[in-house]
């Protein structure tokens, strides 16, 4: 009876253990199984920029109908055979090498970044103390016409970008298009004092290989 009585526990200790691994199930298609997980998963696979959206309700239940759909059209071509037709398994090979030809280079990409991760850091420290306490841009002669300027360039960079924009007035930017402006003048002074040697060459556009039929030429100066 005890033997018996073990069994039966331990039965239901895996089926309990299996059903918290597959989670809660928020949705069935033909008796196929949504779960919290399978949901997260395919949040985890959007775009960074797009993540915080899928806290909204609305925003969840769209990327469910779209988990629902596919499992729908899957269905159907597993049941008319074309998930096993030759030119389908190639054409999933092809994109598997393709995507993970992608993420290869995605990583070797990361891991540079990864290796100047203490350089960047420095680097973006520094810059905000010079430009935030560094230099004191207030004695740096500004006039109202380069004020002017400025803020003529600012606005119809935001008008090219959006025809609608409302573009603050002068009067409620001024003082931050004059630091802008002092910023410059001082980069263009420190720029203009240092030794800065440019080999133009290396900008310099490559022959064209023989008898390609086009010609390359470096652009006149």
């Amino acid at each position: 009876m005890k033997k018996t009585i073990f069994l039966v526990l331990i039965v239901f200790a895996a089926a309990l253990f299996v059903g918290c691994n597959q989670g809660k199930v928020v949705a069935k298609v033909d008796g196929k199984v949504i779960t919290e997980s399978d949901l997260k998963a395919e949040i985890d696979n959007l775009p960074a920029n797009l993540k915080p959206f899928a806290s909204d309700p609305g925003i969840r239940k769209n990327i469910l109908d779209n988990m629902i759909l596919d499992k729908v059209i899957m269905g159907y071509a597993e049941k008319e055979g074309i998930t096993k037709k030759k030119e389908v398994l190639e054409a999933a090979k092809e994109t598997e090498k393709s995507i993970r030809a992608e993420i290869e280079s995605q990583l070797a990409m990361l891991k540079k970044q990864q290796e100047r991760i203490s350089e960047m850091s420095q680097k973006e420290a520094v810059m905000k103390e010079v430009f935030e306490k560094g230099v004191n841009f207030a004695e740096i002669p500004v006039t109202e016409a380069e004020i002017k300027d400025a803020y003529d360039r600012y606005s119809a960079r935001r008008k090219s970008q959006d025809p609608n924009a409302k573009v603050e007035l002068l009067a409620q930017i001024k003082d931050n298009l004059k630091l802008g402006v002092a910023r410059q003048k001082w980069v263009e002074q420190l720029k203009a004092a240092a030794k800065i040697e440019i080999e133009e060459k290396a900008f310099e556009l490559p022959a064209a290989p023989l008898n390609s039929g086009i010609k390359l030429e470096a652009p006149k100066k």
